[in-house]
């Protein structure tokens, strides 16, 4: 997993989002929120060739999207680097 650098700009302008599994901070439809007001991305729900990022909860090991994603190299970033870039917040002492 991993996509986001310090040196990368706060936005997601261009990006089509796939939000998959289970998440400690946030409801898929308040990420979806903030992903789309805060940062400029676009937001789907199912996992097609569009898509340019899968943003994947916990507990998701083989999931269908998950596999799409790798079999189209699309990059996959776990709920705790998504909310730590973009300074979202996220308990530090959660083990995920």
């Amino acid at each position: 997993m991993g996509r986001f650098n310090q040196s990368q700009p706060l936005s997601l302008h261009g990006e089509v989002i796939c939000i998959t599994g289970e998440f400690h901070c946030y409801r898929k439809a308040e990420l979806a929120k903030i992903i789309r007001r805060e940062f400029g991305g676009e937001v789907t729900r199912t996992f097609t060739k569009r898509n340019t990022l899968l943003l994947q909860g916990h507990n998701l090991t083989d999931s269908i999207k998950l596999q799409r994603a790798k079999k189209q190299l699309v990059p996959v970033v776990g709920e705790r680097e998504f909310c730590e870039h973009f300074g979202l917040m996220f308990p530090s002492d959660l083990s995920i």
